[in-house]
């Protein structure tokens, strides 16, 4: 399994919890090439848009 498909598989698990959420992209920040983080972002964005907020977006452009 790829890596981005693995934090995949956690975000969704953990969308309900925001700490951890944001921990876990804190995480993929760290594990992530760029263009998976983009595609990560995209994804949060279309399956988990209850969670990307304002929070979460800002750590996405910060790590690009």
């Amino acid at each position: 399994m790829k890596m981005l498909d693995h934090q995949k598989n956690i975000l969704r698990n953990l969308h309900h919890n925001h700490n951890l959420f944001i921990k876990e992209i804190k995480k993929s920040i760290q594990w992530l090439s760029e263009q998976e983080l983009k595609d990560l972002e995209q994804w949060v964005s279309k399956e988990l848009v209850q969670v990307y907020d304002h929070e979460v977006q800002r750590l996405f452009r910060m790590a690009v």
